[in-house]
């Protein structure tokens, strides 16, 4: 099974958070992890807000985010994806940043696996395969 990780899952692996160790669990399922490639961008604006709430300092920003990049997330296109987010979002009511994972899962009959219950409920809504965080064993 293909999984389709989020920046509530990414996010956890390198802060401590609710559900890190759940998170962590994603790493270990020895599946294979895709992501739109804006995952990257918000990734790293997460990291921005961390460090401008002064939760983390400019060289433990710089080893996370080069942490990041070298985990295995295939990175997948969203311009081939933006017909179906849109439509996504219209039926869902999710940000159309969401439903560019949203997308990806159904294009592609992946699972999503995220720590954000609207993004949750718009793929239960949408009838997309998905998990949520505190289900993965």
């Amino acid at each position: 099974m293909t999984l389709v990780v989020d920046a509530s899952i990414a996010v956890k692996w390198f802060f401590p958070e609710i559900y890190q160790e759940n998170a962590l669990r994603v790493l270990t399922l020895k599946k294979k992890l895709v992501a739109p490639d804006l995952l990257w961008p918000e990734f790293g604006s997460v990291v921005w807000k961390k460090h401008q709430r002064r939760d983390t300092t400019l060289e433990e920003a710089s080893m996370v985010v080069d942490k990041f990049m070298a985990c295995a997330i295939e990175c997948c296109p969203t311009q081939f994806l933006v017909a179906r987010a849109v439509a996504l979002a219209y039926f869902t009511g999710a940000g159309i940043y969401d439903s560019f994972y949203l997308a990806l899962a159904d294009e592609n009959n992946y699972a999503l696996v995220s720590a954000d219950k609207r993004m949750c409920e718009a793929a239960k809504k949408a009838h997309i395969r998905h998990f949520w965080i505190e289900d993965i064993c």
